[in-house]
């Protein structure tokens, strides 16, 4: 346990030193009770808005760019009406700033019901990717500079302002309304020493079968205000920076931060760290809080209890229940959450589990990012004050060696497991794991630097993915503790299991401000 911990600690300080345009339409479900025997209930079949190239009849066909500017090399549109109209393919190639390409489709009424255009939500994130010889910085820097607005009829939506003004005008059946989807690289954008791609985010035309009146809630960016959930973590208010100062031995400070050297990547880092209370999410009927962003733009989550009836995610029930990490302790393997030969753990296979009764309806919605079993090996040998032999992993020399605490997100190749891994070792069956130890300590949840108050905390004993070391003969693996910090013991306890899953890039908060009351609630 940690008293023990420590005092082994000082003998190893010095041992060692992470494009399409889609249209989305919504009818209220509410049936509207004209007598006993009658109702009208607007649903798919009869309210139906859809994408057109031709302004006066559902004519589906290429979509060209109306305007470019210097000659760009482009790419039609394509559309496709088969459920939601969708505009793919979208394709700008730009040279140097100041250039600019508009592309004009319409939305048209085909159905029996007046529909009104209540929000516009630009769904995923802008990346922009470096090619050979292209400075990742420059590259981020034009990328900041390439806007895309979307003007529907007098209404404007520019990116980076989601909230700009719906004036709600009705599209009467039949009738159609003019939408222009601009891409500026702007005049005063950097230029770049080589090529690079984009990839833009999708937008989305929210349409019902009644007008939103309310408008306060649009244009004051408040909890009903829709964006993606990432747009969200970087606009928070606690936002501090880089964590390149940060002292991980001492109590975290509460906010957002980016992981130091990642901040000039296409994706960021972003982490919560502290107390934060503004990080809780609804997804797939269970709570969650957000932990990080990921390298790919994902957004990764960790289990966090169930709803109550109106929606609110208060941690109860934090935990699917509690595992010993394995039953077996007695060799170096049994730290792993998969054994070399493929066979699963005792923790995994209570994940899988749940996965499999709670979340496969889900999995389209999440990305297959890495997951770390690191058991690289940082110290091997007899210690006299221990008085027996032990070997130290990589995630105890890292968080839980006094003055040298350096969490890292990174994960050796061979600790890496995702669902499309070619070893039996590394491969997963679903797109879940755990934390890890460096995530606990970025987090607030470190060895020493930990406040109780933390957003990981629930007062509970919970398992990571980071085994800590092997000792005299026995596994151990880090866990969570009520006391809010990082801790370790042997592999065969009860503890909790708290999946953690990642949001593929994109995804989409239809309401909510982040917390417990009015969690961010992902469509």
């Amino acid at each position: 346990m940690k008293n023990r911990s420590r005092k082994k600690l000082i003998i190893f300080m010095l041992m060692s030193s992470i494009a399409s345009l889609s249209i989305g339409f919504a009818a209220f479900s509410t049936t509207l009770n004209i007598s006993s025997s009658a109702s009208v209930n607007p649903n798919s079949d009869n309210f139906k808005v859809k994408f057109s190239t031709n302004q006066n009849s559902l004519v589906v066909g290429a979509v060209t760019p109306s305007s470019n500017s210097n000659g760009l090399t482009v790419l039609n549109g394509s559309i496709n009406n088969t459920t939601n109209p969708t505009l793919t393919n979208l394709s700008v190639t730009f040279t140097k700033p100041g250039q600019s390409v508009a592309y004009r489709v319409y939305a048209i009424n085909v159905g029996e019901y007046t529909a009104y255009l209540n929000n516009v939500i630009f769904s995923g994130e802008k990346t922009c990717t470096p090619g050979e010889g292209a400075s990742t910085s420059l590259v981020q820097s034009a990328c900041n500079s390439i806007k895309i607005d979307v003007s529907v009829e007098n209404s404007l939506f520019e990116e980076d302002t989601p909230s700009g003004y719906i004036f709600s005008n009705p599209l009467e059946p039949g009738a159609s309304e003019e939408i222009i989807i601009s891409f500026q690289y702007e005049s005063n954008g950097a230029y770049v020493d080589g090529p690079f791609s984009i990839k833009f985010p999708d937008i989305t035309l929210i349409y019902s079968t009644v007008a939103d009146t309310d408008m306060s809630h649009i244009l004051n960016k408040e909890e009903t205000m829709s964006g993606t959930l990432n747009s969200k973590i970087k606009a928070d208010a606690l936002f501090k920076g880089t964590d390149a100062s940060a002292d991980f031995g001492a109590e975290p400070t509460t906010g957002v931060y980016v992981r130091s050297g990642t901040e000039n990547h296409v994706n960021p880092i972003y982490y919560y760290r502290g107390a934060v209370t503004n990080n809780n999410v609804l997804f797939a009927n269970k709570c969650w809080k957000i932990v990080r962003t990921t390298e790919t733009g994902g957004t990764k989550l960790i289990y966090n209890g169930t709803p109550t009836s109106d929606n609110k995610c208060n941690g109860d029930n934090s935990t699917i229940g509690n595992s010993a990490f394995n039953d077996n302790y007695s060799t170096e393997a049994d730290v792993s959450y998969i054994y070399s030969d493929g066979t699963n753990s005792t923790i995994k296979q209570a994940v899988d589990t749940w996965y499999t009764s709670n979340m496969t309806s889900y999995t389209d919605m999440l990305e297959d990012t890495v997951w770390c079993n690191d058991r690289s090996v940082t110290f091997s040998g007899y210690n006299e004050e221990w008085e027996h032999d032990v070997t130290l992993f990589g995630a105890y020399a890292r968080n839980a060696t006094p003055g040298a605490y350096q969490p890292s997100l990174h994960c050796p190749a061979e600790y890496a497991l995702t669902t499309n891994a070619t070893q039996v070792s590394n491969k997963l069956t679903y797109p879940v794991g755990l934390l890890t130890a460096d995530e606990l300590t970025l987090a607030g949840m470190g060895w020493e630097g930990y406040t109780e108050s933390g957003y990981l905390n629930n007062y509970d004993w919970w398992w990571t993915m980071s085994p800590s070391s092997f000792e005299d003969g026995l596994a151990y693996v880090f866990f969570g503790s009520t006391a809010g910090d990082l801790n370790y013991d042997l592999v065969d306890g009860g503890y909790g299991v708290r999946p953690a899953v990642s949001l593929k890039p994109g995804a989409m908060v239809t309401t909510g401000e982040g917390t417990a009351a009015k969690p961010y609630i992902i469509q």
